[in-house]
């Protein structure tokens, strides 16, 4: 049974201690840590650059082959290739995982983020501000935050400690995700969120007006002034919508207010929401008897 590869994406010089560390942690849940200080990505030295034998494409070919990716973002920047792209090696990791639809957990110094946060982003056209960090990792953070394909989970640290820890939790979660999933299919339950079999949200059952995603969104659009706004209401927007980011939307044309979500907990409102689709597709195609009445 092979072992899930995790592709490790970092400046490698200034974050060696990180690297080493979280190549460790990484090893002893099992998986397969690929680095590049190590010998784990593969190189071809017959091909010619620029081939699929250079340096930069086997690091490429790694992310693609992998099932994670782990992003390190320090002070540095890193080597920019010299083929006319201002992307760095490490960015272009990046654009490749999110390309192949790879879940992506990036990791920024705390001291770089909160330069970002508290002086990059007030004065992001002055250019006699000099910051910390190199200016190429604040743009480049400052993509992660804006990414529009998939949702970039962006947490701070201090040591690899703070990565690891993370990481065992976020993996953790995802792995009680997918025994819940292999539950429901062994009572025959289908995942597919296929919802054109409800006609109101009133069939919805009891199980999903009490679903946690469901709570949060009424406490938060409430608390930001609709307070009319009904359990109907929020499970209304969930039938209509296809992911995370199609149902805010809904919700901001529906109340006139943002769903307030921080950026920290984007992973996990990603999951409350899955488990509520998960809910609409039992009740759409008759999966479940909850015996819970409406």
């Amino acid at each position: 049974m092979s072992a899930p590869r995790v592709f490790m994406s970092s400046t490698i010089e200034d974050l060696r201690d990180i690297r080493e560390k979280v190549g460790k942690f990484i090893l002893s849940l099992g998986y397969d840590p690929v680095r590049w200080e190590i010998g784990s990505v593969s190189h071809d030295p017959v091909n010619r650059r620029g081939a699929g034998g250079g340096p930069v494409e086997s690091a490429i070919k790694e992310v693609q082959d992998s099932d994670i990716t782990v992003v390190i973002v320090g002070r540095r920047y890193g080597y920019i290739p010299a083929d006319g792209r201002p992307a760095s090696v490490t960015e272009r990791e990046y654009e490749v995982a999110i390309a192949s639809l790879i879940p992506v957990y990036a990791y920024v110094d705390r001291d770089v983020l909160n330069e970002y946060n508290n002086y990059f982003k007030a004065n992001r056209d002055a250019s006699k501000v000099t910051y910390k960090a190199e200016t190429g990792v604040h743009i480049f953070i400052e993509r992660m935050y804006e990414e529009e394909e998939v949702s970039v989970l962006v947490h701070p640290f201090t040591s690899a400690l703070d990565i690891t820890e993370h990481l065992r939790q976020q993996w953790g979660s995802l792995f009680r995700l997918y025994l819940e999933e292999k539950r429901l299919e062994a009572l025959g339950c289908k995942k597919s969120a296929a919802v054109k079999n409800i006609s109101t949200p009133g069939n919805v059952c009891v199980a999903l007006r009490a679903n946690k995603f469901v709570r949060f969104s009424l406490e938060s659009v409430r608390d930001l002034g609709a307070v009319k706004v009904t359990e109907e209401d929020i499970i209304g927007c969930l039938l209509v919508s296809n992911d995370l980011q199609t149902y805010r939307r809904e919700v901001r044309r529906r109340f006139g207010h943002e769903l307030m979500i921080d950026r920290t907990l984007t992973h996990r409102a990603e999951e409350e929401y899955k488990s509520a689709m998960r809910i609409i597709a039992l009740e759409s195609e008759g999966g479940i008897d909850y015996g819970l009445g409406v």
